[in-house]
């Protein structure tokens, strides 16, 4: 037979007062710990909030250089510096945007693909280049190796295929 140990009243009480004790702590470390997580979350918030507009304020810089390019040009009267002008742009333009890790899709007597591409116009053309693309209506691009925006492209199809399709 199992022996039950009598406890009096008071050792009871102490053991309650004990419990009691040992639960409000935990329950101001829970308060404490979700105040701290709280505010955690509130500063990383802050700095992410910080790093953007950071970012934000760099990439208008840079654009701004190109605006400034453009006014400069837009008042050119000779027709030679003007090309070369908006040449000089379009190169740094596109600095910015290999600095930005984005790339120009390559389109050029490329073969249509659905996950590049978006076909808006198929063109007759010969058999080496069905399924290739044409011509380039607007370009695509890659936002570090990921597709950013697809290219509008004609897409060439032997005269057999037009009439089939």
């Amino acid at each position: 037979m199992v022996e039950v140990k009598k406890r009096t009243k008071k050792d009871l009480l102490l053991e309650i007062e004990e419990r009691d004790r040992k639960i409000e702590e935990y329950l101001d470390l829970a308060k404490r710990t979700k105040a701290d997580f709280e505010n955690y979350k509130k500063q990383k918030e802050r700095e992410y909030l910080s790093l953007r507009k950071s970012i934000e304020t760099n990439l208008i810089l840079e654009f701004l250089a190109i605006f400034d390019s453009l006014e400069r040009a837009s008042k050119e009267k000779d027709a030679e510096k003007l090309k070369e002008g908006l040449s000089f742009i379009l190169r740094q333009f596109s600095e910015i945007l290999k600095n930005k890790q984005i790339e120009r899709l390559k389109t050029d007597k490329e073969q249509f693909s659905p996950s590049f591409h978006t076909a808006i116009a198929t063109c007759p053309t010969h058999e080496e280049h069905d399924g290739k693309i044409i011509e380039e209506l607007q370009a695509g691009f890659l936002l570090s190796g990921n597709l950013l925006r697809p290219a509008h492209v004609i897409v060439g199809k032997t005269e057999k295929k037009c009439e089939a399709g």
